[in-house]
């Protein structure tokens, strides 16, 4: 063999030898965040509701045919999916129960700047992060539905739930404003925050004191949220729409301090309802149970019930009511409104003003 023809099978053998360790590189790389992370503890977000429930071949309750790995299970309307799948599979697959509902699943979305383990509506993305592990499962539904995704040490299920079904009542509460929309802002504090914080208090009550009542929040974190689907959404799913905001008021001077005070309840009028509804009370009606509760709640300033052509109250077409709770534009009223003590008056009142809403004692 020439010496020339020696250094070429070299270099060639070389030339491959890099390159099977550039793919072994490239591999490990490409999946070593992939892998299968550890179980949750107990205190880990997401892990909670009920058991994932798995599988087996024989059960005929496990609707098996979609792909390896993925089951939907009838009994508990769950779909259950191998750890080891999320963030790999690209296929979107579509599960289709016995009684016709349809679910578009996709394993693969990307991490979110939130993560978000429950979703209300006809669908979104389900955003986790489990033991540095971050993704999003993208799940879409003919009709509308609560999603949530729990996980232990090898599954992750997709716990599935239609709420008319299940409770009495729905409430769909509103935190006004969010994300890149601020509202009201007073010594570095947003509206935003406020309404936020006592949407979460009112849910708690909801839920630990009416189990008949089944609370839906519009956000659950500092995100922007149109006021048109607020209002398509919360009609969509609930019985009654109360949106939770704090007020204020200067003509000429937005970042002065006047002395209005107190709480006022907008709706209305002429709203046209869909007749979805199981209130027994139109928003005229709901206004003024609202105010009355709020009022004797927080013992703020009664500036009554009134009338207002604003996007959430006139698009839904479910009895609905806009709160300005107080002013953040008086000085005494805003250090009231920064106050949790307070904050827990009001939402006090409005989870008196949801029950009165639907006649329960």
């Amino acid at each position: 063999m020439r010496r020339r023809d020696i250094h070429f099978l070299r270099w060639l053998f070389g030339f491959i030898g890099l390159a099977v360790v550039g793919i072994i590189i490239f591999v490990v790389a490409r999946f070593a965040g992939r892998a299968v992370p550890a179980a949750l503890t107990d205190e880990s977000p997401g892990d909670s509701g009920p058991a994932i429930r798995t599988p087996r071949p024989d059960d005929p309750d496990g609707l098996l045919d979609y792909m390896s790995g993925v089951a939907y299970i009838t009994e508990t309307k769950q779909i259950v999916i191998d750890r080891e799948l999320l963030g790999i599979v690209s296929e979107e697959f579509t599960i289709t129960e016995e009684q016709g509902n349809i679910y578009t699943v996709s394993l693969d979305m990307p991490p979110m700047e939130f993560n978000r383990y429950r979703h209300v509506g006809r669908g979104g993305i389900l955003a986790y992060s489990v033991d540095g592990v971050a993704g999003g499962i993208s799940v879409y539904a003919d009709r509308p539905v609560t999603l949530e995704v729990v996980f232990n040490d090898s599954q992750a299920a997709i716990n599935i739930t239609t709420d008319r079904d299940t409770y009495d009542y729905i409430v769909y509460i509103d935190p006004g404003h969010g994300g890149i929309d601020q509202g009201s802002v007073r010594e570095r504090r947003d509206e935003k925050a406020i309404n936020l914080d006592i949407a979460f208090m009112v849910r708690d009550m909801l839920l630990e004191e009416a189990p008949e009542i089944y609370p839906i929040l519009s956000r659950e974190t500092d995100v922007f949220f149109d006021r048109y689907e607020r209002a398509a959404q919360g009609s969509e799913l609930a019985d009654i729409f109360v949106s939770i905001h704090c007020n204020i008021y200067d003509p000429n001077d937005d970042k002065a301090d006047n002395d209005i005070t107190g709480t006022e309840v907008y709706y209305t009028p002429g709203q046209v309802l869909g007749g979805t509804s199981r209130a027994r009370v139109n928003s005229v009606e709901m206004a003024a149970i609202f105010q009355k509760n709020v009022v004797e709640s927080a013992g703020s300033n009664d500036r009554g019930v009134r009338e207002g052509d604003l996007a959430v109250t006139r698009e839904a077409t479910i009895p609905s009511v806009l709160i300005e709770l107080g002013y953040l534009s008086n000085a005494g009223e805003r250090a009231k409104l920064f106050d949790a003590e307070y904050q827990r008056l009001l939402a006090g009142g409005i989870f008196n003003g949801i029950l009165e809403t639907f006649g329960i004692d």
